[in-house]
């Protein structure tokens, strides 16, 4: 039955509406080109599903609409092949997450004040003391970078003890916040383009901060961390666990990982574990939301 429509499209009664060869300028779109992509695709609705700007004014809609009426149409028929720039009209998953990662940005700048009141006072000594073991004696004159420091709150508790400290966050009004409040030097960079010194750093502390690098980013990340530490060099990290590895977005992207998955990532990245523990202490493991865990570089 395939065989003998090979050179029959399926009937569009849309394309009796488009314009003639010539008059589309931008994108050249004639009915025999059209013709050759129904007649390579098969379904007339994966042609409706990827509406080129070309057939903005044959299908005049907002492009949320058009998301919300086709977005689910064709996804178990072969893909159009498709010039770059020209018909890939969909949203691309690069762009999805990106939009993730700067509403995260955005949520913390715009509650840069509040977040500080509420988290200023926060009893994270368990943690502190983690990295602090992992350094060792003496701890005058080492290098810490914390990655994600927000406003500098952990800043300040390590330059009272002598440690040299670097801030790192993705936020601009945490930056600002932390080197004022700190004095110390500040990085703005986004989580993703890391842009750090190698072998820089006797430790990183990463205190709430690893669960919003993007789940397929993440392993990079380690990566460009583990390069930037000493060789032996330590890295204290502390997120929301999942027993099933999660995915959330609600203003905030956030991936909330299991041990299993989070060792796996860390001993690919170079890392052999020192210690690993769940928050807060002292309560059974269902109250316990925060999985916590330092680990050296392996060279």
């Amino acid at each position: 039955a395939a065989a003998s429509h090979k050179h029959q499209p399926l009937f569009c009664p849309f394309l009796l509406s488009l314009p003639s060869k010539g008059t589309c300028s931008t994108q050249r779109v004639t009915r025999r080109g059209i013709w050759r992509l129904v007649w390579m695709s098969a379904p007339t609705w994966n042609l409706l599903a990827t509406r080129p700007p070309a057939l903005k004014q044959v299908f005049p809609s907002s492009r949320a609409a058009h998301l919300r009426r086709y977005s689910s149409v064709g996804r178990n028929t072969r893909a159009m092949a498709q010039p770059e720039g020209s018909f890939d009209f969909m949203p691309k998953k690069l762009e999805r997450w990106k939009g993730m990662v700067l509403s995260t940005i955005s949520h913390y700048d715009k509650n840069a004040v509040s977040f500080w009141a509420g988290t200023k006072d926060h009893d994270v000594s368990q943690n502190r003391e983690a990295l602090l073991r992992a350094l060792g004696e003496p701890l005058q004159g080492k290098t810490v970078l914390e990655f994600g420091c927000g406003p500098g709150r952990d800043i300040s508790y390590f330059q009272s003890l002598g440690l040299q400290v670097t801030g790192l966050d993705g936020s601009a009004e945490f930056v600002r916040m932390a080197a004022e409040y700190t004095g110390a030097e500040v990085l703005l960079q986004d989580f993703h383009d890391l842009r750090l010194p190698e072998a820089a750093y006797d430790g990183i502390f990463a205190n709430a901060s690893l669960f919003h690098v993007y789940r397929e980013q993440l392993p990079k990340v380690l990566s460009q961390l583990h390069a930037a530490l000493v060789p032996g060099g330590v890295l204290f990290s502390s997120n929301p666990r999942a027993d099933d590895d999660t995915e959330n977005f609600s203003g905030r992207y956030g991936y909330y990982m299991c041990y299993d998955t989070y060792a796996a990532l860390m001993k690919a990245a170079g890392f052999e574990e020192i210690e690993h523990y769940y928050r807060p202490p002292g309560q059974p493991r269902h109250l316990q939301p925060w999985l916590a865990s330092t680990w050296r570089k392996m060279d």
